[in-house]
Parts: C-alpha cells; structure tokens; sequence
C-alpha cells in the first residue's frame, strides 16, 4: 500500500502492486531497491520535484539502462509469461 500511494503521489499514476521480485542491497551508496510487479490501472502523469518525466517503452526501443536494470525487467517478464 505504501509503495502504491508513493507512485500515485510522485507520478500522478494508479498502480496496484502484485508480488515483491527482489530486494537488494548496495552498500557503497547506502542503497535498498525492492522490486515489484505490478498493474497499471490509470491516472494521469503530473510532473513532481522528484519525476520531471516518464515514458512507456516497448522491449525493442528502451532507452539505455544499467544491466542490473535489465535484468530486473527480465525477471518482471518471466513471472507475467511474457518473454
């Protein structure tokens, strides 16, 4: 619930979470990431001070990412059935 409201209050976005992917930790930058799967169900993006913007991307034109990131996103799509 609460990752739901923070998306909603930083993006303008409707989000229902699903199930925790991962968690992990980066100890050089004091850092936790949890990941989650979920659905979109609406809202509209309103810039915040913390998202200027946003973008949907299909798997053949995402922008350049982190491998780590890439390799969260294949994780997401094994688990949806999708890849």
């Amino acid at each position: 619930e609460g990752l739901e409201r923070e998306i909603m209050e930083e993006s303008g976005f409707v989000v229902s979470m699903d199930q925790a992917i991962k968690v992990r930790t980066d100890r050089e930058l004091a850092r936790l990431d949890i990941c989650y799967t979920g659905v979109m169900i609406g809202g509209e993006f309103v810039p915040t001070h913390e998202v200027s913007e946003c973008g949907f991307f299909s798997q053949d034109k995402m922008p350049l990412l982190r491998s780590n990131q890439v390799f969260l996103i294949d994780e997401a799509l094994k688990l949806r059935n999708l890849k």
